[in-house]
């Protein structure tokens, strides 16, 4: 057995790694790739180390980084090819690899211009496919295409089991190793913070700034998000044209119009604007931090704010669970029927149904420094002990070798 994974990263995270380490894209492909496993630090990262103690061969390629795959083809002699480079060259790597098994943790990246029939035709090794379905990644048909899926979610896993796909729940989990990268934690700052997503332009995140603006309002909260922000020339030009229409709308219920008028005071004529840019906290969101820089500011908090998406349905599983709870920071999470199984008897404390109840709690529990240096202290220890990359690897490794 040969492993193979395809995997990917954020773009932006990728240009922060190469900024911080300026050299680093002259340095050979082995010392680029263990930077960037380190810098980006995932369970599933380490999977091939894990492999390797069974004395299974395993290797990652990062389809979208440009500045790796160029060295691998430099050091192989490889000249992509000019119409399609990127996808030429992940070919080229895995006929020289040739696995048996390839587990894909992006397939929308195959489910385009019939890259996965191109691929299965190239690589006749490839016996076994597998892929990660953490959230929708196109058509679920095109999911039929691999033997089995994997998915943190048991609401995906149920629904695609449902399809008539073999699909297998495997959590997210916490790499010990971050704490070594970490390294010793300074005083924590007796706040909160949110780390993640506000995408207001998707609905799955409306309900995450609903209550982030709320909680903000009572609680001093630091957020951390990917979000575009308007140039002042952009503020200013929302602000005339939405004064404009104002204007608009007052001198015609004076009956005083023409085209102009009517036009600018019509409400559909209006540009959409991304939510975020006139609520309350958008001058409050701080830029975004990946990897083992997120993992350093998350784990200078003493608590964390967060909330699944509503395609998980009512099981929690997002990786921010075993992410805090791993790194000793108190984590408060919406009410899953579930959490039990990351919260222990803690779950009535760290656990909210309304942002009422968040407010509560939170208030509740920075009143009581004591019981939160215990709350998070507990949650750690059984992190470490159950919600680690081993047990993780451990389950991938029988679904594998049960379903072969």
């Amino acid at each position: 057995m040969k492993v193979l994974i395809i995997s990917s990263i954020y773009i932006n995270h990728l240009l922060q790694i190469y900024k911080k380490h300026k050299r680093l894209k002259d340095s050979c492909y082995n010392d680029q790739y263990f930077k960037i496993k380190d810098e980006a630090i995932t369970s599933i990262g380490e999977w091939p180390d894990n492999f390797s103690k069974i004395d299974v061969e395993c290797k990652v390629i990062c389809v979208n980084n440009p500045f790796l795959q160029e060295t691998w083809c430099n050091e192989n002699y490889f000249e992509p090819e000019k119409e399609n480079p990127e996808f030429s060259i992940v070919i080229a790597q895995i006929r020289k690899f040739a696995p048996s098994h390839l587990i894909v943790m992006n397939p929308g990246y195959f489910n385009q211009n019939n890259r996965f029939y191109k691929l299965l035709y190239y690589c006749p090794s490839i016996k076994t496919k597998i892929c990660w379905y953490g959230a929708p990644s196109g058509e679920i048909s095109f999911f039929k295409n691999y033997d089995y899926v994997l998915s943190p979610s048991k609401n995906l896993t149920e629904k695609t089991v449902n399809d008539g796909l073999k699909c297998f729940h495997l959590n997210h989990a916490f790499e010990p190793r971050i704490l070594d990268l970490v390294g010793e934690g300074k005083k924590r700052k007796n706040k909160i913070c949110f780390i993640g997503s506000l995408n207001s332009g998707n609905e799955w995140y409306n309900q995450r700034i609903s209550y982030l603006e709320r909680i903000s309002k009572e609680i001093e909260i630091d957020i951390y998000s990917d979000v575009q922000k308007l140039s002042y020339y952009q503020r200013f030009k929302q602000t005339y044209i939405f004064k404009r229409h104002s204007l608009c709308k007052v001198l015609l219920e004076r009956n005083i119009k023409n085209n102009l008028i009517l036009n600018h005071s019509d409400k559909i004529n209006l540009p959409r604007y991304d939510r975020l840019t006139s609520s309350q906290i958008a001058k409050k969101i701080n830029p975004p931090r990946y990897g083992l820089d997120m993992f350093k500011l998350l784990s200078s908090y003493r608590f964390t704010f967060n909330m699944h998406i509503p395609l998980s349905g009512i099981t929690a599983g997002n990786l921010r669970l075993t992410e805090a709870l791993g790194l000793g920071t108190c984590l408060l999470t919406d009410s899953k029927i579930n959490n039990n199984e990351f919260l222990n008897k803690y779950v009535d404390y760290c656990s909210y149904k309304s942002v009422e109840e968040f407010i509560d709690k939170y208030q509740f529990l920075m009143d009581n420094p004591s019981f939160v240096d215990q709350i998070s202290k507990d949650l750690m220890q059984q992190t470490l002990a159950f919600h680690n990359t081993s047990n993780q690897f451990d389950k991938l490794l029988c679904v594998i070798t049960k379903n072969n």
